[in-house]
């Protein structure tokens, strides 16, 4: 489940940012449809990228294979902000 990230110190916000990846990348793991489990990669990358830019972090490693194989073409939530 993704929860609202709460207005806080920096460090926190990335704690939190972490933790939505984190459960992304266990969906993704268990996910048994091919779209589930892409979404839910790309949803993990985004997440990671938000913590990186937070952090100052210009490149964020994705903690799975999977993750750094989805195409930078792919539409994610990113290419909605």
């Amino acid at each position: 489940m993704i929860k609202i990230a709460p207005k806080s110190h920096p460090s926190v916000k990335i704690a939190f940012y972490l933790e939505q990846a984190d459960e992304c990348g266990r969906i993704a793991a268990s996910a048994t449809l091919q779209n589930v489990r892409d979404r839910s990669l790309r949803s993990e990358a985004a997440w990671r990228k938000m913590a990186g830019d937070i952090d100052g972090a210009s490149i964020v490693v994705p903690s799975s294979p999977e993750a750094a194989s989805i195409p930078a073409s792919t539409p994610s939530f990113a290419s909605f902000a």
